[in-house]
């Protein structure tokens, strides 16, 4: 049975140190469970999602400034999420091959990586927004 996602809508324009709405995607709940913490800490608001049809129904209800994915999430897949309508709100995380990633200019992140590294990755895709 799925989780129920509850989403506040913001306002446009996120600046520099405002709260951000991220969409975490990592089939490791552990890992996943880390970085939705470490981003509620620092004010963020954050949907975590341990499977890629969890964070689509998410994207149905919800709007995001960013979306952290790691390119292995069951179901994610690189051509899936080029020419997306959150195609630019994406950091794109892995401990593989991050390569064809790098590809889209989108921030990619080599697990391990640091919350620091985190925060500048997210903020980057949400400011551009």
């Amino acid at each position: 049975m799925g989780r129920a996602v509850v989403c506040v809508v913001r306002g446009e324009g996120v600046r520099d140190g405002a709260v951000v709405t991220v969409l975490v995607l990592d089939d490791e709940s552990a890992l996943l469970a880390a970085i939705a913490r470490m981003l509620r800490l620092h004010g963020h608001r954050v949907v975590a999602a341990l499977r890629a049809t969890e964070a689509a129904a998410a994207t149905r209800v919800c709007v995001f400034d960013a979306v952290v994915a790691d390119l292995s999430a069951g179901g994610l897949t690189l051509c899936g999420v080029v020419g997306a309508p959150l195609a630019s709100r994406f950091v794109f995380i892995s401990g593989g091959d991050l390569d064809e990633a790098r590809k889209t200019g989108q921030p990619c992140l080599q697990k391990p990586f640091t919350y620091e590294q985190l925060e500048a990755a997210v903020v980057s895709v949400a400011v551009r927004r």
